[in-house]
C-alpha cells in the first residue's frame, strides 16, 4: 500500500516537472519547478522505479538549462537513468 502511494506520488511529481512548460508566467513556471523539485528531493524513493522516477525529475529541465547533453553531469546521470529503466522495465 505505502509503495503504490510513493510510486503514485513520484508519478505525479514527474507529470507535474513535466508539465511545467505549458504555465502562462516563466517566473510561476521556475517557481513551481523548485517546488516540485524540492518536494521529490525530500519524499525518499520506496524502489527502483522511485529512483529512476527522481532522476527523470532530474534529468528533465536539461534542455531548459542550455546544457549539452555531453556536459557533466548529465552523460552520467542519462546513462544511470537508462540503466535503471531497463532493470525495472519503466
Amino acid at each position: 500500500m505505502q509503495k503504490d502511494r510513493n510510486a503514485n506520488l513520484f508519478r505525479g511529481l514527474c507529470r507535474q516537472l513535466l508539465k511545467f512548460h505549458l504555465t502562462s508566467s516563466e517566473d510561476a513556471a521556475w517557481k513551481r519547478v523548485d517546488a516540485l523539485t524540492a518536494r521529490a528531493e525530500h519524499v525518499p524513493a520506496r524502489s527502483l522505479r522511485g529512483i529512476v522516477v527522481k532522476l527523470t525529475v532530474a534529468v528533465a529541465p536539461r534542455e531548459t538549462y542550455g546544457a549539452e547533453e555531453t556536459e557533466f553531469p548529465w552523460p552520467i546521470l542519462g546513462a544511470a537513468l537508462k540503466d535503471l529503466q531497463t532493470m525495472t522495465g519503466a
